[in-house]
Parts: structure tokens; C-alpha cells; sequence
């Protein structure tokens, strides 16, 4: 299903740290349904595979379904995400993202529609500071950002750019029905700025895929696969689609 043909689900603005780690390529694929795999990509050696960390906060997000049509809505996202996956014997390349936290209600619920992973949690969003709190108080994800030198390499602007060109992929499953979902993300005016972040987890969701318990990247000047950046974009969100080429 080409982009050109995908409806307009809700549109936004974002603005917040985006970070692309290499992993060994059974971490990356232990964030994947059985029926997904690792697609090859450039980003990360061969072996390796990159994960994405996005931490920020979306604003005047507007729909266009009924009930998602009113106010402009904000709210607080981090999540992590493998680029470049494939079902397994197909030929195109997708995101998944694997784990999201939010602090609404309401985006919470839609994006689970869209077979999301998506869990509401307390969000900690200030500045050089993004904490996800679990539900007893205890920090999910914790991290320190700040300002780095230099400017984001013409790779790295690429890379980036690319990742969010790739059509989301998610799995719904409604009891014993599941099926495969996509939808497509469009990206405009994008800023970028060179950030470095320590991220600590203790989540044990992402804890048990082999992360470490703390990631430290800084920079955006060389290796796509270890740069942090301040990031910032509007967005526009398609529908989901059941049917779409594999």
C-alpha cells in the first residue's frame, strides 16, 4: 500500500531526544513477534543491529476520527523501537516500535487500537531530565540529557530521515483473531542537534532482552549506530492498514 494512498489519522508536533544504539542482532530480534525478523540495514556492522530511543514530548496532536477531532492534545512518549524488520520471507522493510510509555489516557488507548505497546505510566519531562515512572514510584527509565558540540553528520541526517520513512508495524490481536497492522508516519520541518544522553533502565521488560542497565552515547558527528540528537518535527499519522505489501 503506497503512502500516497494512506488517510490521515491525527497530526502533531514533537520535540525531544531520539538515540540509535548497535545491538547484537538476537537482542534486536528478542523485541520482535515470531513472525518478524531483522531486515538488512546499514546503519549497524554486520551481526549487529540498531535499536532507536525516543524520549520527548508531542503537542497539539488533532484528529480526524470522531473523538479524537477536539482539543489539541499533548502528552509525554518514550519508547524503543527496532528499524529495519521484514515478515519473515518478505522483501519490504518496516519499524516496529516495541515498548511505548505515555502519560494520557487518551493516546494510550487509540495507539493500542493501532496494536501499539503501549502503557500508561507517570512521565518526568524537564530540563537535561526524562524519568518513566513505574506505578510505585520507582524509576522505569531515567535520563540525563545534555547539549553536545558540533553538528549532525549528513549520515546520521540521513539515516534518521530514513527510519521514519519506513511504514510502522504493529500486531493487533482481539482474542483468538491477530493480524499484522502498518501505518505510515510523514515527518516535516525537522530539527536536529547533536545530544548526549545516559539513560539508565530498570525496566524489566527491556532488562530481560539483554540491555544493559545504563547506555551512554553522546554526539551525532560520526557512527549512526551510536549518536544521540535533540529532535524536533511535525508529524502526520496514517491509518492502519491490514492489507499491505509484504
Amino acid at each position: 500500500m503506497p503512502r500516497a494512498d494512506a488517510k490521515a489519522f491525527s497530526t502533531g508536533h514533537f520535540a525531544g531526544t531520539l538515540a540509535l544504539v548497535s545491538s547484537p542482532l538476537q537482542t534486536a530480534g528478542s523485541f520482535l513477534h515470531p513472525q518478524w525478523e531483522p531486515a538488512a540495514q546499514e546503519i549497524s556492522p554486520t551481526s549487529s543491529h540498531p535499536l532507536l530511543f525516543l524520549l520527548g514530548r508531542h503537542s497539539n496532536v488533532v484528529g480526524t476520527a470522531p473523538g479524537f477531532d477536539r482539543l489539541p492534545l499533548s502528552y509525554n512518549e518514550a519508547l524503543v523501537g527496532v528499524p529495519y524488520v521484514r515478515a519473515r520471507g518478505g522483501t519490504h522493510s518496516f519499524f516496529h516500535m516495541a515498548r511505548l510509555y505515555l502519560d494520557r489516557r487518551w493516546p494510550t488507548w487509540m495507539g493500542m487500537l493501532f496494536g501499539f505497546d503501549k502503557n500508561l505510566r507517570t512521565v518526568e519531562n524537564g530540563p537535561g531530565r526524562f524519568v518513566v515512572h513505574e506505578r510505585d514510584g520507582g524509576a522505569l527509565w531515567s535520563a540525563a540529557i545534555v547539549d553536545a558540540p558540533g553538528e549532525v553528520s549528513a549520515e546520521v541526517r540521513q539515516q534518521v530521515a530514513s527510519i521514519f520513512e519506513l511504514p510502522f508495524l504493529s500486531s493487533l490481536r482481539i482474542g483468538f483473531w491477530q493480524s499484522d497492522l502498518a501505518c505510515w508516519m510523514t515527518m516535516r520541518n525537522y530539527r536536529m542537534q547533536p545530544a548526549r544522553l545516559q539513560l539508565d533502565l530498570r525496566d524489566p521488560w527491556v532488562r530481560q532482552r539483554g540491555l544493559p542497565s545504563s547506555i551512554s552515547i553522546g554526539g551525532a558527528d560520526g557512527n549512526p549506530a551510536g549518536c544521540a540528537i535533540r529532535l524536533e518535527y511535525d508529524w502526520t499519522l496514517s491509518y492502519p492498514a491490514y492489507r499491505f505489501d509484504r
